[in-house]
């Protein structure tokens, strides 16, 4: 059987009894926003720019190359999913988001070799108290091209676009170490809620801006 991914949906056992607390703590405390100017201040800050760690090498194995999502692609990504992550991903809270939230097409990347999808990336729209935002995932890559790279070149191609457009910030459930030289960092305890349990050390945001702070929907 095929390993998940290090993405968003690549969660641990998140059932009730094993994380149902922590989650209802959050809703019972008041929520910690990282702002030091107005709502609309905030908004209209500088976004940062992406700046992936020096030591992170984005070389593609030979004959991968990297595109645009195009309709077409639907049935494979749909296969790799199920590859990468099986039915119990549609119990996930990461799922919960995407069912309500518009497709960020434009963002999202795919990994092609000799023809054949091997790996992809896809970003959705997000909301904090109406403040938008962008949720990544899945991230998914063929099992046979693990740890090859693909991954990490699918979401830097995106991140650099986001950023040039002034969109994010960029949200994920997935490994801190992974993503950290992508410029991911744990949100602070008590700065989002989301729509089901989520571990928080494994709760991430680049491109920040304070102002996203509150429940997080999609939208």
């Amino acid at each position: 059987m095929a390993q998940a991914s290090r993405d968003e949906d690549a969660v641990p056992d998140l059932r009730p009894e094993h994380s149902g607390g922590f989650f209802l703590s959050v809703l019972t405390q008041s929520l910690r926003c990282p702002m030091t100017l107005s709502s609309s201040s905030s908004l209209l800050s500088p976004r940062p720019s992406f700046e992936p760690s020096d030591a992170l090498s984005f070389h593609l194995p030979a004959g991968v190359t990297l595109r645009g999502e195009v309709a077409s692609d639907a049935a494979a990504i749909l296969d790799l999913h199920e590859e990468s992550f099986g039915p119990g991903r549609y119990a996930r809270t990461a799922f919960r988001l995407r069912e309500t939230a518009a497709s960020l097409g434009a963002f999202n990347r795919v990994a092609i070799l000799d023809g054949v999808l091997v790996g992809s990336v896809q970003f959705w729209r997000l909301e904090a108290d109406g403040v938008p935002g962008v949720l990544l995932g899945p991230l998914a890559v063929d099992p046979r091209w693990k740890s090859a790279g693909i991954g990490r070149s699918l979401m830097a191609s995106s991140l650099r676009q986001i950023a040039e457009e002034g969109d994010g910030p960029v949200l994920l459930v997935g490994d801190a170490p992974y993503y950290a030289p992508l410029g991911f960092q744990v949100v602070a305890p008590g700065r989002l809620v989301l729509p089901g349990p989520v571990d928080p050390a494994r709760l991430l945001i680049a491109l920040d801006r304070p102002a996203f702070c509150g429940r997080v929907n999609g939208i």
